[in-house]
């Protein structure tokens, strides 16, 4: 009997045990974002780690499978968000922001090319209506 009474606190504690500090805002708390050049940033990535039940870790809040998935090529900053359901479940996401690579750039602009050209396949244009005249 005392055995499961013991296990609620040791299951309910083990979400603490787990991963990354809680939160980044120790190391970033300080940080002045007025001197960021924002007009630049053109990218934004999450990178996330889910814990279930308070004892099942899954995923990777990193800032480098941040900066990964959404090609990120210089950081302008970094925040993080918590999200707590306890003891269903925590969601902590690192959040990047910064300039894209130039590869993604590129990606981008063909895409949106592909895009518009299947567009206008998709709707052509009426034939422009000439004037007629009584003139023969």
């Amino acid at each position: 009997m005392k055995k499961l009474i013991m296990l609620a606190p040791v299951l309910a504690l083990s979400a603490c045990m787990y991963g990354n500090p809680a939160n980044y805002e120790r190391y970033f708390g300080n940080a002045d974002i007025s001197q960021i050049d924002w007009t630049r940033v053109d990218a934004e990535a999450s990178a996330c780690q889910y814990n279930w039940f308070g004892f099942i870790p899954t995923g990777n809040r990193s800032v480098a499978r941040a900066v990964e998935q959404g090609n990120i090529a210089r950081i302008a900053y970094i925040d993080s968000d918590t999200v707590v359901l306890f003891p269903l479940f925590i969601a902590e996401c690192t959040n990047v922001y910064g300039e894209r690579t130039v590869e993604a750039r590129e990606r981008d602009e063909r895409i949106a090319a592909e895009r518009a050209a299947r567009r206008a396949a998709r709707n052509p244009r009426p034939p422009i209506m000439q004037p007629v005249s009584n003139e023969e």
